[in-house]
This record gives structure tokens, sequence and C-alpha cells, in this order.
């Protein structure tokens, strides 16, 4: 008997599900952020590994986006690209 996908439909719609949906969104869209910072002040892709630092920062609440700009454009690397 087919049940429709109801049983998965109600484990999507779940409490935890949403929980872990709405986290891992919030991570892709933090990491994409970062991700644009580096290109708009750097011109440069950004590193996979220093972006995921940042966007872990991000999601711990140790940092907010103003202070991800701040490094970004308070770096050597940003002043020797002016």
């Amino acid at each position: 008997m087919e049940d429709g996908g109801g049983a998965e439909e109600s484990n999507r719609n779940s409490p935890r599900s949403s929980i872990a949906l709405s986290m891992l969104r919030g991570q892709e869209a933090e990491f994409d952020l970062v991700a644009t910072y580096y290109t708009a002040f750097l011109h440069r892709p950004g590193d996979a590994a220093g972006i995921q630092g940042y966007v872990n920062a991000l999601l711990q609440g140790a940092l907010r986006q103003e202070d991800v700009i701040a490094a970004i454009v308070g770096s050597q690397e940003y002043f020797n690209k002016l």
C-alpha cells in the first residue's frame, strides 16, 4: 500500500528536520556571503578553509558580519591591493 509520501513529508516537516534544514541553509548563506566579501574586497575567490573559519565564528556568535568585513579590509593583502 502506497502512502503517497505522507511519512516522508511528515519527517521533512518535523521540528528536528526544520532545525537541521535551517542550520544548513544558514551555513550555506553565510558561506556564500563571506565568499562574496573575498571577491568584492580582495578581488579573488576565498580559500575554503578561510571562508569556513569565518562562517564557524559567525554561526557561533563570535563574530558579526561587520567583523568579517573589518578583518578582510584590515588585512595586509587588502592594503597591498590599494
